[in-house]
């Protein structure tokens, strides 16, 4: 079930956005801004009640700052926020991120975005970086949880998937894709979509 944000967050229906430092330099320094603009078209198209904005400025525990904070993670992740404390392992060659999400008095306070820092998809010539397609699935779904969605909210139709099914282009990096199903049908993204249940879910928690 998701979890809200807190009330003064919520009214804005916007969560600023940080890309920590050195993010420009890694292979997500050309796709991150395109992956703010996807989210705000769905945001769109589906009603959501939520966008995303860059801002300048990191998050300050306690309040203050972005809401959220972009990384990216390749190992064992150690997370401690006002002595909340928790850890992940995030294998860096892998198609998805971790996102934790400290709470305070039962809402969403920040959110700390943590991506793969170098999503490999393999190939019958050998492994190679994935494609900005699925990279932008990869940061989308973590914007997702960054709006509270949890785990336990993952589908088996849209790019909230846990685990979707990449194929890689027989042509290059170019044609990369992931699979989707809408109405019991397959279907690939992308383009991204979100099912009627990730958008209700993200819009409710956003009302």
């Amino acid at each position: 079930m998701p979890i809200p944000w807190n009330d003064e967050t919520r009214r804005g229906k916007k969560l600023l956005v940080y890309f920590e430092p050195g993010l420009a330099k890694t292979v997500w320094g050309g796709t991150l801004d395109a992956c703010l603009k996807e989210f705000n078209l769905l945001s769109r198209q589906n009603r959501l009640g939520v966008t995303l904005d860059r801002s300048k400025e990191a998050p300050v525990k306690g309040g203050g700052g972005a809401h959220v904070s972009v990384t990216t993670g390749n190992g064992k992740i150690e997370f401690d926020y006002d002595g909340e404390k928790d850890s992940a392992l995030l294998i860096g060659i892998s198609m998805h991120g971790r996102t934790f999400l400290p709470q305070r008095d039962g809402t969403v306070e920040k959110a700390y975005v943590y991506l793969p820092a170098t999503p490999l998809i393999s190939t019958p010539q050998g492994s190679r970086p994935v494609g900005h397609a699925v990279m932008k699935l990869i940061a989308v779904h973590e914007f997702v949880h960054a709006t509270g969605l949890l785990n336990s909210d993952h589908n088996k139709e849209d790019l909230f998937q846990a685990s979707p099914a990449i194929e890689y282009g027989s042509r290059g990096a170019g044609e990369d894709k992931a699979k989707g199903e809408r109405a019991g049908r397959a279907t690939w993204m992308p383009p991204l979509f979100l099912s009627p249940t990730t958008a209700k879910a993200i819009a409710d928690n956003w009302s």
